[in-house]
């Protein structure tokens, strides 16, 4: 589970909280104008007809990185191939992904972001992935997809994070 720490560097009140998003495969504009380098997503995700359905995130410019569902292989997974800068070491424009089975037809994930990294959280901890991003800095929209059908996505709720600061020697 994420530590508790994180708590501190959340803003005041969510950037957005909202109850559902249907997600056509065709995409949705249900999440424009909510976007961020640093954020908290909580959401349920419920692929329903999808083949694969999530969150593009730090997307921008032609990138983007996608956290999803994928319903075949019953798995979250991260996809970075494109992230940004992917090209520096052969490899590391990848999917990434762990089997999570879902509850009541959907997957909660608790999703931290920030100008480098993606942190996935999966049905309260069970499982987690981590993963580095090297967007350009104005790659920061987030939107829902679906893949292969419609999907639905619940209980989204998203946060700004200040920055944190370390003091060495602490």
């Amino acid at each position: 589970r994420p530590v508790g720490e994180l708590r501190a560097l959340r803003g005041a009140c969510p950037i957005a909280s909202l109850a559902t998003v249907d997600v056509p495969v065709a995409g949705s504009d249900a999440l424009a104008g909510i976007d961020g380098d640093a954020l908290e997503i909580s959401v349920v995700i419920e692929p329903a007809d999808a083949e694969r359905a999530g969150l593009a995130v730090r997307q921008g410019d032609g990138e983007e990185t996608r956290i999803g569902y994928d319903r075949e292989r019953g798995a979250v997974y991260v996809d970075r191939t494109t992230s940004g800068d992917v090209l520096f070491v052969t490899g590391f424009g990848a999917r990434f992904e762990v089997p999570v089975a879902l509850r009541d037809g959907g997957v909660a994930l608790t999703i931290f972001i920030d100008r480098s990294s993606v942190e996935v959280f999966a049905d309260d901890g069970r499982a987690v992935l981590s993963a580095n991003i090297f967007p350009l800095p104005g790659s920061v929209k987030l939107a829902p997809f679906a893949e292969g059908g419609p999907a639905r996505l619940r209980q989204i709720e998203v946060h700004r994070l200040a920055n944190a600061s370390f003091t060495a020697g602490r």
